[in-house]
């Protein structure tokens, strides 16, 4: 029985009063999955030989996919996405799925052929991270060491993107900024600060040295995001600095001034 005649023993079954077992289910999805991929790609091999033909008696392939549209009775959009797919190396058809097929084709050149040379199965989801890893340590100067290492070959784009996971965990995460927020919440921890703190002012400020500093003795990307870190905190130093004589100014002039807790 071939794959044809055993699908259709198991549609007569379906339209049946047949009690079916969870096995029988399993093989019809897999034959009917199978006979999917070979009919599609049997769709790109008979594209493949009507191109041929139309360059052959036109010297040239403009109008090739309206003419095909037309005449097999399909869209021109689905004959554009079959082209695309005809054009993929038939040693690649066979490997990967239709899905993958189309994840691969949007990739970068380079990156589609470092995917398919490792001969790694993949699945859309991995391509999806490789594309996304590419373009981040192209774009983004934080992971120029990871993409030096890339270009050395010392890394290759599958442990780029763990890398760059890696990376953005340990980064810090910056939430939509609101300025009237970020101020409320500088005066609530001064607040708990100024309340509840019993040690020394000495101390406290050590202890804020140590949370802005930390990590820029462990490697390159501790020392940026703890340079990134002192930055920001002597901006907002700025602020405080403006600030603290209006402040104090205001508590000269009113000493009875009740601060309500």
């Amino acid at each position: 029985m071939d794959d044809d005649e055993y699908l259709e023993s198991l549609i007569s079954k379906a339209t049946t009063e047949v009690s079916h077992t969870w096995s029988d289910c399993v093989d019809g999805f897999k034959q009917a999955d199978i006979a999917m991929g070979r009919n599609y790609h049997r769709k790109l091999e008979w594209m493949n030989k009507a191109a041929d033909i139309y360059l052959s008696e036109n010297n040239k392939m403009a109008g090739f996919i309206p003419k095909f549209a037309v005449e097999c009775g399909i869209s021109e959009s689905y004959a554009k996405n079959l082209n695309r797919h005809r054009k993929v190396p038939h040693g690649v058809q066979k490997k990967y799925s239709r899905h993958v097929q189309e994840a691969l084709l949007s990739a970068p050149e380079e990156l589609r052929e470092e995917i398919v040379s490792s001969n790694k199965p993949v699945t859309v989801s991995e391509v999806k991270e490789a594309k996304d890893a590419y373009k981040e340590i192209q774009e983004k100067p934080e992971l120029s060491d990871i993409k030096q290492s890339y270009e050395d070959k010392d890394l290759d784009i599958f442990d780029v993107v763990e890398q760059v996971k890696e990376r953005k965990a340990s980064m810090p995460i910056v939430p939509k900024y609101n300025i009237d927020e970020a101020m409320g919440a500088i005066k609530g921890i001064a607040q708990m600060y100024g309340q509840q703190y019993q040690g020394t002012t000495t101390e406290a400020a050590q202890v804020l040295l140590d949370r802005v500093m930390e990590g820029y003795d462990q490697d390159d990307v501790g020392m940026s995001i703890a340079r990134d870190y002192a930055k920001w905190f002597l901006s907002l130093k700025k602020v405080f600095d403006l600030v603290g004589p209006e402040l104090e100014d205001f508590l000269a002039d009113k000493p009875n001034l009740k601060i309500v807790n």
